[in-house]
């Protein structure tokens, strides 16, 4: 998605059309250095790079409630029905939202009606969204200033920031065999003595994002860093419950106790 695209510059119209029934939106940006890889505007700033984005959405959707509004303030006017009324009420707080460089998900919905009637708008700033900091491998644990300035930018918005170093998850990825990427794992220092405090309690300092694996198939491995099936998995029944009723799940069950 490019600066223009509400006008149709780039994909435009047809990469809205596409994401305008999704249920949330997941937006990446770029968070790192690297003189190889040009940037479009020739810098990195992901601040920038989100209210490019955030200014084609919400004019987008601009055009899409001013449309709207045209109809339904008629129907409101001239005849007895509340939905309408109801409806252009609505319409005009996303208006005075957009037209102050607000998205749509900025509007407080007093009820459930206003919900729906929200949700049969597929507006695409009403959409929750999760920003996806893409940084350097350096930066993987704890982030790094472009991080910061994203989660500043954001702070109001009441949405989420996840780091992810995509280059090391791509490169972890590469690699079929589960010992090599325990190596590869170590050697980017992802695993370490486990340090405690006075108490004994265990320290969990920041970490990237990983998988507990539970099951896999017939699948039995004991290994310090994995153990499948999980030790304590017939314990938990939000487990064991939703595996039973999948097909064929009352039978892996039995079969791995």
């Amino acid at each position: 998605l490019v600066k223009g695209a509400s006008k149709g510059e780039g994909l435009g119209n047809q990469f809205l059309a596409n994401i305008r029934e999704c249920d949330a939106i997941l937006h990446v940006l770029r968070c790192f250095d690297d003189g190889n890889i040009v940037h479009v505007d020739g810098s990195v700033d992901p601040v920038r790079d989100k209210e490019v984005i955030d200014i084609e959405l919400q004019l987008k959707d601009l055009e899409t409630v001013e449309n709207r509004l045209a109809k339904v303030q008629k129907q409101a006017q001239v005849g007895s029905d509340k939905n309408a009324r109801k409806l252009c009420d609505l319409l005009l707080r996303y208006r005075d939202a957009l037209l102050q460089g607000r998205s749509c998900r900025s509007v407080r919905l007093e009820n459930a009606e206003e919900e729906q009637m929200a949700r049969d708008l597929f507006l695409l700033t009403s959409k929750p969204v999760l920003y996806v900091c893409n940084v350097d491998e350096s930066s993987a644990a704890e982030g790094n200033a472009y991080v910061e300035a994203v989660r500043e930018a954001v702070r109001d918005e009441n949405a989420e920031v996840l780091i992810l170093a995509a280059k090391t998850e791509s490169d972890i990825a590469e690699f079929e065999d589960f010992e090599e990427k325990q190596m590869f794992l170590q050697e980017m220092g992802r695993f370490s003595k486990p340090e405690y405090d006075s108490c004994g309690r265990r320290i969990y300092a920041s970490r990237v994002i990983d998988v507990d694996m539970l099951l896999l198939g017939e699948t039995r491995m004991d290994m310090p860093e994995l153990t499948l099936p999980h030790p304590r998995m017939f314990e938990r029944k939000f487990v064991l419950q939703p595996l039973a009723s999948l097909p064929g799940g009352k039978d892996i069950i039995l079969k791995m106790k």
